[in-house]
């Protein structure tokens, strides 16, 4: 989905039902990028997962959710450098 220049992309994906109100888990990056002659551009990447309400859970889909939205960052800046060059 794209609003006012901005690309949203929202992907369900299956879970089992809490039996307990969950938890949830978000995890936000951002950079700016300069794409030359005094423009630049921002990329926004998050997930908010919903976890079981215990620490131990909260901390691993943390740890989960973090290292893919750091790896999506990562794809995303090279493709954008890759197409600016």
């Amino acid at each position: 989905m794209s609003v006012n220049g901005k690309t949203t992309v929202q992907k369900q994906i299956g879970s089992k039902p809490f039996e307990v109100d969950p938890a949830y888990v978000n995890y936000r990056l951002g950079a700016t990028l300069n794409m030359g002659s005094y423009e630049s551009t921002k990329v926004e990447i998050g997930v908010t997962m919903p976890c079981l309400p215990d620490w131990p859970k909260i901390k691993k889909v943390y740890k989960d959710i973090k290292k893919e939205v750091e790896n999506l960052m990562d794809k995303e800046i090279q493709a954008i450098r890759k197409a600016v060059k």
